[in-house]
């Protein structure tokens, strides 16, 4: 059998059953894992994973189900935010989501929010997207995941024809406006993560990689990914709910205790240093859509040049950027511009973290964003594009006078009116961050 000896010896710890069921299966797709699925055959934890992991990738992958191609509702997207108690750019996320009631609507987006401190809430919007239950997750703690989990299944629960679920925190920001963030992620039909199984030092091999509790886990499953706030398909994202969530139905064990005995991350204590960078990427590998013996490929649809595996794109779809490799946080901007938002968009990221609290208005987003995406295209007629134009609707449903910039608009002339018109807008977006806006019915 061609592939890495960690597959090998995993096949040779088969019984001749096991692989007779194995070669007999070689054709056929599995069933996507789910919680009405049966008990997975295998002694222990570790036996039904390692069977598992064995014959995922040796056989084919599930296929999705016909139904999914038949949506006819705008493609949705769910935004999964892991908080402490506040979304530090709220203004900003609500502007970018509200883009969808422009024009056609491609892309419908929705947003989950985890908050370690949900009582400590004060934005009723964000509240109002919070789920009630808290893990408490302490920096560097099994309990990211378990927050993860829980806002993805809410998500899944929700929004029965969402097919993209991004992992976001309080410091995160779009890098591309809505529709071009849709058109990315649907491209294909993959995953996004920067995932690898070949630690890159002997302190991450021991912190990350081997601190995985291998009683329970086959070490081979073992990946990781930096950041760890990815992109996940609706199929990837069943299946991992199904793992972890419903494990006891397949019978497994809570796979998260894999991670560490719970609490804040200390050498002494033991455990895996960034779980969620683990975690996730494991779970890929044990269901077979990360494969050690393939090589990347570079396909003509791909603007990763790292290429894809198997439904999965090696690639970051959120920007963080660490000074030094094995640094415990990455670099905090104090402020977005175009030449940042050029260096994030080279890196082929569609978020990106970390910016604090107050560090950019509606108003620099746009310029930064929007201007860099005219400059990018030889400066085009970017007069209707929905950002811009958004800012009007907005104005008609709060009742905001448009009456000081039409007066102004009127003494131009038709070719002044023109050259000015995408600056007369950025002037109203600037206007619009001091504006406290009302809730709308598109909001929920």
């Amino acid at each position: 059998i061609d592939g890495p000896q960690s597959l090998n010896i995993s096949l040779r710890m088969l019984s001749l059953r096991d692989l007779t069921q194995l070669y007999g299966q070689q054709d056929k797709r599995p069933e996507i894992l789910s919680e009405s699925l049966s008990v997975l055959p295998g002694n222990s934890t570790l036996d039904k994973l390692q069977k598992l992991y064995s014959s995922r990738h040796y056989g084919l992958r599930p296929s999705n189900p016909k139904s999914w191609d038949k949506v006819d509702k705008p493609k949705a997207i769910a935004l999964c935010f892991v908080i402490v108690d506040e979304l530090f750019h709220e203004k900003l996320w609500r502007n970018w989501i509200d883009t969808v009631s422009i024009g056609k609507q491609n892309y419908s987006v929705n947003i989950y929010i985890h908050a370690k401190y949900p009582n400590k809430i004060t934005s009723p919007w964000v509240r109002e997207r919070t789920l009630d239950t808290t893990f408490s997750p302490d920096w560097n703690s099994p309990e990211v995941i378990r927050a993860m989990l829980s806002v993805l299944q809410k998500a899944m629960t929700v929004e029965d024809n969402c097919h993209r679920f991004i992992f976001l925190t309080e410091s995160c920001i779009p890098i591309y406006t809505l529709d071009e963030v849709g058109t990315k992620l649907f491209q294909e039909d993959y995953s996004w993560l920067n995932a690898f199984h070949v630690p890159q030092s002997k302190w991450e091999a021991a912190a990350c990689f081997q601190s995985v509790d291998s009683s329970m886990i086959p070490s081979e499953a073992v990946w990781k990914a930096v950041p760890g706030w990815i992109a996940l398909t609706r199929k990837h994202a069943e299946e991992i709910i199904a793992l972890s969530l419903y494990g006891d139905r397949l019978g497994l064990d809570d796979l998260v205790l894999a991670w560490g005995p719970g609490g804040q991350y200390s050498e002494e204590k033991g455990g895996v240093f960034a779980p969620e960078e683990v975690y996730f990427p494991t779970m890929l590998a044990l269901l077979g859509y990360l494969r050690p013996e393939e090589k990347s490929s570079s396909s003509s649809s791909s603007s990763s040049s790292s290429g894809s595996f198997s439904e999965v794109k090696i690639q970051s779809v959120n920007y963080a950027e660490f000074v030094k490799r094995g640094d415990p946080n990455p670099r905090t901007f104090p402020r977005l511009t175009s030449d940042l938002v050029h260096t994030i968009r080279a890196t082929g990221a569609l978020f990106a973290r970390k910016f604090p609290k107050g560090s950019i208005t509606v108003s620099e987003w746009m310029d930064s964003v929007i201007g860099s995406a005219t400059n990018e295209k030889n400066k085009p007629n970017n007069n209707h594009h929905p950002f811009i134009q958004n800012n009007k609707h907005f104005r008609h449903h709060q009742g905001m006078s448009d009456h000081s910039h039409y007066n102004r608009d009127q003494q131009m002339d038709n070719n002044s009116r023109r050259s000015h018109h995408y600056h007369s807008n950025q002037d109203r977006w600037k206007e619009m961050d001091s504006v406290p806006r009302k809730h709308r019915l598109d909001d929920n």
